[in-house]
């Protein structure tokens, strides 16, 4: 036997709630680069709807990683309310959530009342959508280092 010192690797099993953390981000994350593609290509509601579902997918981020519950639902201004209740919560304007919310009900025809419509600015909403999904991501990073 060689007198050099043989290392076994060392293992590091992540938890469950880690492996889920990680694929919310990662899911979150390519949704985001999806929806800022279609927004700067002018294609708004395509790019709402993305939107919504990056911003709605960094929120479950968020309370995965808290360890809260969140149930089945798309309505992003309902899931940033359960995630206020965790006690840390970034600093988003509920009125975007909100209007993200109403725009995505368009994401199919037949879910539109008659008469519904709604004034969407493309510079705003990109605004709107970098400010929420860096603010969200970077609570959630800061919150998984300190874990």
């Amino acid at each position: 036997m060689s007198s050099k010192r043989r290392y076994k690797p060392r293992t590091i099993r992540a938890r469950p709630t880690s492996v889920q953390v990680l694929q919310w981000l990662r899911w979150a994350d390519q949704d985001y680069i999806a929806a800022r593609s279609l927004l700067l290509n002018s294609f708004i509601l395509q790019g709402v709807t993305i939107a919504n579902t990056a911003i709605e997918k960094n929120l479950k981020t968020a309370l995965t990683a808290r360890k809260a519950s969140f149930g089945n639902t798309h309505d992003i201004a309902s899931l940033y309310t359960s995630l206020k209740a965790t006690g840390t919560a970034p600093q988003l304007s509920p009125d975007f959530l909100i209007l993200l919310g109403k725009a995505y009900k368009f994401r199919y025809p037949d879910s539109v009342e008659p008469g519904f419509n709604i004034s969407l600015a493309l510079t705003k909403i990109l605004v709107e959508v970098d400010y929420t999904v860096h603010a969200s991501s970077k609570s959630i990073r800061s919150r998984t280092r300190h874990s």
